[in-house]
């Protein structure tokens, strides 16, 4: 599985030649519209400040990128001792750009001190007038006195988002159902998790290895701004230019984005493995980690544990799209390309808008909560009845379907789907939808051309229930002994412990398990 990789023009969505982010300068070409913000909020604060006395204190707050100061003269640092101990730092409206520039102190003494090429908000400062008599320049200095960390998706916001934007898109341009579409904008959308639960959402789907689906993969984490991709800038970006902003001051500019609350990750062409891989260090993420996948699977040698497989993985992710992404339209590129098309980076704007609505589940959530999960159930029984005709057998695959974290994804969708309609309050609707899509998809799924050659076979081999149920459990509960698990298989018919070590000394020398020293029992892939 090779990482995506994105060129300068893919990262920053320039539509003409990218130079590197340092030697932008045209305002009205080179720079995004959060950009131009910060620009024009920025200098006018700066020439509010210079128009301070020596020593007066700043009112209005303002946030900056922390920017290093590669080189100091002598000369500036005999002129900055004159007025005391200081730590000399620059203070920038964007991180990789010398657009808007604020020279500052930080007293040595104090203990908190600011990383570089982090976003800060300055509550407290003054301003120092700093004369530098060998060489005849004056320059005035912002004493930080005060300040803190703030997310570093501040300078997009200040742009909103109109209700199913990205579901709209999608439709518009990828010309596809109303439920692979809702399907898709969910992982940009994101989740702001619950308690329990880590944000995010991941969205799955079987497909073979192609340009195509690598391409759809990439355009959708190009969606998002760099504070959320987990791919780097370009290497010329991210190392940055040395800059002289006075002679004798050499401030370095250079990319450095980082996440403070929300990544997407991108798996193309990846395996189940590496996604569960991926989702278990997701669960001990903070903040939001969505995930956008496709899954180059392969039948396994036995059509029992091939089907075992895919009902189960329907449900380890929030979402799985019920066909291959080659399928999801039949103009191929043409379609992606308008999507492509439509793109530049006052999108990242809209991602973020939506990234800070925080829907939270209440108490009185709880019970829809429950509703939905035991109608899905029941969906998932109906649809099921016809290739598990034993009840006990059905109900046994059902409950791996729906795992011990299957809740939390729901919550996780229901979310999802409160920031889609722009709010930030969840409703009954938000459940009904969540509901809604999990069922769309997976009646998509039953009719995907693969699984349906395979319960074809299903359906005519003649089911064992104690192997099947005996499966599910080792296959769901990797680790436990043979009596925790009669404990659970007696449940679906397994008459005895005996019967239970039986079967697993069978399945043991047909290679389909194996127990580690402590006669523990795994289920092999």
């Amino acid at each position: 599985m090779d990482p995506i990789s994105l060129t300068p023009r893919e990262y920053y969505w320039n539509q003409i030649y990218p130079r590197p982010q340092y030697m932008r300068d045209n305002f009205n070409i080179d720079f995004g519209e959060h950009e131009q913000r910060r620009i024009k909020e920025i200098s006018a604060w700066r020439k509010e400040f210079t128009k301070k006395l020596d020593g007066q204190a700043i009112e209005k707050e303002a946030s900056f990128y922390v920017t290093p100061v590669e080189k100091i003269s002598p000369t500036w640092e005999a002129a900055l001792l004159g007025k005391g101990n200081f730590l000399c730092i620059g203070l920038s409206a964007l991180q990789n750009n010398p657009s808007v520039i604020v020279m500052a102190l930080i007293r040595r003494e104090d203990s908190k001190k600011p990383d570089y090429h982090k976003l800060i908000n300055i509550t407290k400062s003054k301003k120092i007038d700093i004369n530098n008599k060998r060489n005849g320049v004056d320059e005035p200095f912002l004493l930080v006195e005060s300040w803190d960390y703030i997310n570093s998706d501040k300078i997009y916001q200040g742009v909103s988002l109109e209700k199913n934007y990205f579901k709209n898109l999608i439709s518009e341009t990828l010309s596809v159902e109303d439920n692979i579409a809702a399907s898709l904008q969910m992982p940009l959308i994101s989740s702001p998790g619950s308690i329990g639960s880590v944000g995010g959402i991941t969205l799955s789907s079987f497909t073979s290895s192609s340009k195509f689906s690598r391409e759809l993969v990439k355009t959708f984490i190009q969606m998002n701004p760099p504070e959320y991709r987990n791919i780097p800038p370009p290497a010329r970006d991210y190392e940055g230019v040395s800059f002289e902003y006075l002679p004798g001051i050499r401030l370095r500019f250079a990319d450095r984005p980082y996440s403070t609350n929300s990544v997407m990750e991108g798996l193309p062409d990846t395996s189940y493995v590496a996604l569960y891989e991926k989702l278990s260090k997701r669960e001990n993420s903070l903040g939001e980690h969505s995930i956008f996948s496709n899954i180059n699977t392969r039948f396994g040698t036995s059509i029992s544990n091939e089907w075992s497989d895919l009902v189960k993985r329907f449900t380890s992710t929030e979402i799985t799209v019920p066909k291959e992404l080659d399928e999801i339209n039949e103009y191929g590129f043409a379609n992606l390309n308008k999507l492509i098309e439509s793109l530049n980076v006052s999108m990242w704007s809209k991602i973020v808008y939506a990234h800070n609505l925080a829907p939270s589940f209440k108490n009185e959530d709880k019970d829809a909560l429950n509703k939905v999960v035991l109608r899905l159930r029941a969906d998932f029984d109906a649809h099921l009845s016809e290739i598990h005709k034993d009840e006990d057998i059905r109900k046994n695959v059902i409950d791996s379907m729906l795992g011990q974290r299957f809740q939390l994804k729901i919550m996780n969708l229901t979310s999802g789907f409160a920031r889609v309609d722009n709010g930030g309050k969840i409703s009954e609707s938000h459940f009904s939808k969540s509901r809604d899509l999990t069922l769309d998809n997976f009646v998509g799924f039953m009719k995907h051309e693969r699984v349906e050659r395979l319960l074809h076979w299903v359906i005519k081999k003649k089911e064992n229930k104690e192997y099947s149920v005996i499966r599910e459990t080792i296959t769901n509960n990797p680790g436990l002994n043979a009596q925790e698990i009669f404990n659970i298989v007696k449940n679906y018919g397994v008459p005895d412990l005996y019967k239970t070590c039986e079967w697993l000394d069978w399945m043991h020398k047909k290679g389909l398990v194996l127990y580690n020293a402590d006669k523990r029992y795994f289920w092999l892939p």
